[in-house]
């Protein structure tokens, strides 16, 4: 599934566009009239947000992935300038006694509300966590709000020692996409597989044959026997690249196994690693290859992408990951970054319209 919007806001045209492209998504993946309703508030509120205070190349970011078979949709809200010196007051609304230049300050009070998850990340304020962390490299304001159908908290979110996000873009909306990002759990497991198929015409025909058999694939399979399944996807396309990982939280052990150029960024008890070179495919013939397996003490972090990952001010992504886990090892920091947020400033806004890309960020941190 790649429902993937990236809309500049200069104009009230523009806050109407957002508006009703998050209306759209959220019908699309079967949001009930009442949330869609919310949706459509938080991405015009969001959006609003940029006219009101004329901030500099302001975005709003609308994605959509499955996690566990439920749809979870992200309106992330990213620009450059002049910053929220002060996010806490600003989430209290009127209530706190916040009043903006431009009205009653309630907007970024309304999406928090609204928002199943919400994180805000702003270089101008010297109290939230993530501005000391990550301020230096960015400049500017980053919203992510993300929202499921229902009441219900899809399962792997309502666990309190794991954290995940995806975003998946495609070349355009209407174009099919050769990459993808398919999570799946159970109470043990967590498996991770990103797909980067060339299609070669087909679109996402590799890809989504790809998802069809993960779906028959039991979670205990460990990630070489998953790759020596998808055999026949590698005889009929060579060129496609996948990376598998699955987290068994009972042993606490990671497991992981990739083929062709999915890059990846591993943390472990934070010391930065490198699985090793991926397998390969010869004469339509997977190299039969073993597993990288890593026992965790604490925590451990992951970065997949296929593509669009920027250099962030030209900075490691291990520090970045190390930052991450190190907010998590907080919970009293209400604004520490979590993955939704980190992954939205990764993802290049500059990247080739071109080419597919999918990005995943996972961390876990024992409690």
């Amino acid at each position: 599934m790649v429902l993937c919007s990236e809309l500049a806001i200069r104009s009230e045209a523009d806050v109407a566009l957002a508006r009703h492209s998050a209306g759209e998504k959220a019908m699309q993946l079967g949001f009930p009239d009442q949330r869609r309703a919310e949706v459509r508030l938080i991405a015009s509120e969001l959006a609003h947000n940029h006219l009101d205070h004329k901030t500099s190349d302001g975005l709003v970011r609308i994605s959509a992935q499955l996690v566990d078979g439920m749809p979870v949709l992200t309106i992330c809200s990213l620009d450059s300038g002049p910053g929220i010196p002060n996010v806490a007051d600003v989430l209290q609304g009127a209530k706190g006694g916040y009043r903006s230049l431009t009205g009653l300050g309630a907007g970024m009070a309304s999406v928090s509300r609204l928002a199943d998850r919400f994180s805000c990340c702003s270089s101008a304020d010297p109290h939230v966590g993530c501005s000391a962390q990550l301020g230096g490299q960015w400049q500017g304001t980053v919203v992510t709000a993300r929202c499921w159908p229902q009441e219900q908290v899809p399962p792997l979110f309502d666990r309190n020692d794991m954290d995940i996000a995806a975003l998946v873009c495609g070349r355009s909306e209407t174009t099919p996409c050769g990459d993808g990002v398919f999570i799946s759990s159970d109470n043990r497991f967590i498996r991770i597989v990103l797909v980067d198929s060339p299609g070669k015409g087909r679109g996402g025909g590799e890809t989504d044959l790809i998802g069809q058999m993960l779906a028959r694939f039991d979670m205990i399979w460990p990630p070489d026997h998953v790759m020596e399944s998808l055999s026949e996807v590698f005889a009929a396309e060579p060129a496609t690249a996948v990376c598998v990982l699955r987290f068994d939280r009972l042993l606490a052990e990671l497991r992981c196994c990739r083929i062709g150029n999915i890059g990846i960024h591993l943390l472990v008890d934070d010391l930065p690693d490198t699985p090793p070179n991926p397998l390969a495919v010869e004469r339509a013939k997977l190299i039969q290859g073993t597993d990288s397996v890593y026992k965790v003490s604490g925590s451990t972090a992951c970065l997949l992408y296929s593509d669009g990952v920027t250099g962030f001010g030209g900075r490691e992504i291990s520090p970045l990951l190390m930052e991450l886990q190190a907010g998590r090892r907080q919970p009293t920091e209400k604004h520490c970054p979590d993955t939704a947020l980190l992954i939205q400033m990764l993802f290049s806004r500059y990247r080739k319209t071109q080419d597919d890309a999918a990005l995943c960020l996972w961390s876990w941190q024992r409690k």
